[in-house]
């Protein structure tokens, strides 16, 4: 199927919410098999820029890396993202 539109939304930091972007990956069964998230609002999300790969999230064992050069997206927040 490929990639969803970008939806705007909050994450819950724990401490505020913050914006944030993202889009899903789905599969010929409708799965979502990866999600792509950037910090703020953003017009589209493309894999490989400014962006944090999750996956898993359904499962016990969620998993994600962060393709960023720069700092954490959450600083404030360790181990999100």
């Amino acid at each position: 199927m490929g990639w969803t539109d970008p939806v705007h939304g909050q994450l819950d930091t724990g401490a505020e919410l913050v914006d944030v972007t993202f889009k899903d990956k789905v599969d010929g069964a409708g799965e979502v098999t990866d999600t792509l998230l950037a910090p703020g609002f953003v017009s589209d999300i493309q894999p490989g820029v400014d962006h944090v790969h999750a996956w898993g999230q359904d499962t016990d064992s969620p998993d994600h890396h962060d393709l960023r050069d720069g700092n954490p997206m959450f600083p404030g927040s360790p181990g999100l993202f």
